[in-house]
């Protein structure tokens, strides 16, 4: 599966498909740092910055869109202003209508979206997210999934989404969460990332950036990049759902 990386950020998503065995074929990121870290491990893929100019067709075939879209006007540590102000302008987090924009010109098989876990605790932003699905012909699903579950000392809880269209004749798919309740093919969220955990368990799940350290090369750059991203573990824990079943 050839994918392509949305609000890259320092390749969060592409770190985790690509151990999961899918292909990183683009990248969209605009932070200047960011993009030094994404050319520095993938030369090879194609790195667009603005994603408001992207086209959607510059990737070739895309058979999943990923992005972690900007959080800041949803998180509880915001603004709390929702994808749109009070006068209908478009905020940072309703960036999120360009991924619906890129959708409809290279109609992956699959979206998949993370963001902070408060997005649905508000219905009106929640169900904007899934209107704007639903607009291009797509079914959602979502789960919350916290990075203590794939190994990691942090909460960290973040909501994830994978949508795919509705004509492929895919009911039921369930690639990350459970319908009423219980595990999708007999196994929990948290059974099926045990294997991950043991794969990653090498990495320190503490980074080397706090604690007084001041002479570490751009330190506020990459505490920043870090902050951003995503777990990639829970990356790789998805794509291989979605391997599974194509």
């Amino acid at each position: 599966m050839r994918f392509v990386e949305l609000f890259a950020g320092i390749g969060g998503f592409s770190l985790g498909f690509e151990r999961a065995g899918l292909e990183c074929v683009g990248h969209v990121e605009i932070d200047k740092y960011a993009k030094k870290v994404l050319l520095k491990h993938w030369p090879k893929v194609k790195l667009l910055s603005d994603v408001t100019k992207v086209k959607g067709d510059e990737f070739g075939k895309v058979d999943v869109l990923c992005g972690g879209f900007p959080c800041q006007d949803i998180s509880i540590a915001g603004n709390q202003k929702g994808l749109k102000d009070e006068e209908g302008n478009q905020t940072r987090s309703g960036l999120y209508d360009e991924i619906i924009r890129i959708a409809g010109v290279c109609r992956p098989r699959y979206i998949v979206l993370e963001n902070v876990a408060n997005l649905l605790n508000n219905s009106k932003w929640f169900g904007y997210v899934l209107g704007r699905l639903a607009q291009i012909g797509y079914n959602a699903e979502w789960e919350i999934i916290r990075a203590s579950e794939v190994g990691l000392a942090q909460l960290r809880t973040r909501v994830w989404i994978v949508a795919y269209p509705v004509d492929n004749g895919y009911e039921k798919r369930l690639p990350i969460g459970t319908e009423k309740g219980q595990p999708p093919h007999g196994e929990s969220t948290q059974d099926k990332t045990k294997n991950i955990c043991r794969r990653w368990k090498r990495f320190s799940s503490k980074p080397l950036l706090g604690g007084g350290i001041s002479r570490i090369p751009n330190r506020a750059h990459r505490i920043k990049c870090l902050g951003n991203s995503l777990v990639p573990q829970i990356a790789e824990f998805i794509g291989l759902q979605l391997l599974r079943r194509g």
